[in-house]
């Protein structure tokens, strides 16, 4: 029998969370048991793609944990301030957690999510899914199969366009008070390069870099943003400097480019694609953006 799930929140990207989970269904990998559903009405859409999985409707998650017995996953993709909050109630009901990036707003949630997971045994797992690309696994292999040498420098740059608009989407969008969400484009919207930078870092398989010294710059240019340009640079245990600038303060977007400098070669994500180079000889490969309708791996 499939795994039963629900899914919290089927706005923004839980609509396309909903997407991922009606293919497993149809893969029969899961069962879409249950939503929360705080509005009715506001996404019409979504609430009828609820309908045609036979999923109920909830309008909060305390009542939808209390009413579905036998839930083993709950899917997180509401808005930042509830990310902590909707993490911690599932997994202390024994369900395993996929919650959307970033994984809270604050360090210190993180933590309790963290810890929260720990107390219950279940799988808390972060929506990081780049991680999981064909490109991601090469450039990991590098990294732990050594055939470049060691990783010494990893380094991004980051121009995403971000306007008015953007930062009044949510009451928490490009704040820092209130619900302490600290929304901004490293700690959100460009979350997924720093995670890879890190995870290709990693010493193991399965494992990220473990930061040792972090030094961080926060700049502001529109009155919206509590910090909408960012410079960050990471010392790591494995002994690879990570270095970030990104900003949602620029007129154009560029494409994300990402560099990895190993001591026998580079590795370079930029347009859709990787290339790595090495000892006068050049490899590349195709790094498309993720498509939640296409095939599930």
């Amino acid at each position: 029998m499939a795994p039963r799930a629900a899914l919290v929140g089927i706005g923004g990207y839980g609509r396309t969370l909903l997407e991922v989970l009606t293919a497993a269904q149809a893969e029969r990998r899961c069962a879409l048991a249950a939503a929360v559903v705080r509005t009715p009405g506001r996404y019409p859409e979504s609430e009828r793609m609820l309908r045609e999985l036979g999923a109920t409707a909830h309008p909060t998650l305390e009542e939808l944990l209390a009413a579905e017995a036998g839930l083993e996953l709950v899917v997180v993709a509401g808005g930042i301030p509830c990310h902590e909050t909707a993490s911690v109630a599932a997994l202390e009901a024994g369900c395993h957690v996929l919650c959307e990036k970033p994984a809270a707003g604050t360090l210190a949630q993180a933590r309790r999510m963290q810890q929260a997971a720990a107390r219950s045994g279940r799988i808390l797992a972060i929506g990081y899914q780049g991680m999981y690309s064909p490109a991601a696994a090469r450039l990991k292999a590098l990294r732990t199969g050594g055939g470049l040498g060691a990783l010494t420098h990893a380094r991004t740059l980051i121009s995403a366009t971000r306007g008015r608009r953007y930062y009044r989407r949510r009451d928490w969008g490009g704040r820092r008070g209130g619900a302490e969400v600290l929304d901004s484009p490293i700690q959100n919207a460009c979350a997924h390069q720093l995670q890879q930078m890190l995870y290709v870092a990693g010493a193991g398989e399965r494992q990220a870099a473990t930061p040792v010294a972090v030094t961080a710059e926060n700049y502001r240019a529109a009155r919206d943003a509590w910090a909408d340009t960012q410079y960050l640079r990471v010392e790591t245990r494995e002994g690879t400097v990570i270095g970030m600038l990104a900003s949602h303060a620029c007129l154009e977007a560029t494409d994300v480019h990402i560099e990895y400098r190993f001591e026998g070669g580079t590795a370079t994500v930029a347009g859709g694609r990787v290339v790595i180079e090495r000892a006068g000889r050049s490899e590349e490969m195709a790094d498309p953006p993720y498509d939640p309708s296409g095939p599930l791996r």
